[in-house]
């Protein structure tokens, strides 16, 4: 880039070129701190969706940042987990063995990877915190959640963007090229309407 930076992408297990047919949060979390540990220090990490949550957990680890964007951030597990079991019409038994199963697996409970568990024990730093007010997939107030839990944090608003095409809106572009290129306060601005919490 011009401004000096490198950008480093990969594809997480599990997705895109990546090999495996599934992934956890965990296993994604130790994928981001392998790729950081090779490329070197990190001065922003882009993140979206089930990436957000991965990104959490692995600032958890040790991940060392000096700033970050999430788009249409996944705040934990529980949420998907709810709304796949109502989807699906999972008698309430059979919902709680698949959360136990979690557990097992993560050796935590299904509460302590939600971002308001996991935010107030990280090291914040600036935060963009872009998500669309009609996203079909994670409702706004994920977005919410996480902005108020996180100091120094600011949220930017779109509307119509969607869940995946909100990473092709022109205006968070802007604020996230603002916020990874500028000083540490920025101004965050949306295409439609902006919050700030």
């Amino acid at each position: 880039m011009e401004a000096g930076y490198k950008v480093v992408a990969f594809d997480g297990p599990a997705h895109g070129g990546s090999s495996g047919s599934h992934v956890d949060a965990m296993e994604y979390a130790e994928s981001i701190l392998a790729v950081a540990e090779r490329a070197g220090p990190i001065h922003a990490i882009l993140a979206h969706s089930f990436g957000a949550t991965a990104t959490m957990l692995a600032l958890e680890k040790g991940l060392n940042v000096d700033r970050a964007v999430f788009f249409s951030a996944l705040n934990g597990i529980r949420g998907p987990l709810d709304h796949l079991g109502a989807r699906l019409q999972l008698p309430d038994a059979v919902l709680e063995n698949v959360k136990r199963m979690f557990e097992t697996k993560f050796c935590r409970t299904i509460e302590s990877l939600e971002a308001v568990c996991i935010v107030p024990h990280l090291k914040h730093f600036p935060l963009l915190v872009c998500h669309d007010k009609d996203d079909p997939l994670l409702p706004h107030h994920n977005a919410l959640d996480l902005v108020r839990v996180w100091t120094g944090s600011e949220l930017s608003t779109s509307l119509g963007a969607g869940h995946e095409t909100i990473l092709d809106d022109p205006h968070l572009i802007q604020a996230a090229t603002r916020l990874i290129l500028g000083p540490t306060r920025f101004q965050a601005q949306s295409s439609a309407s902006q919050s700030g919490v």
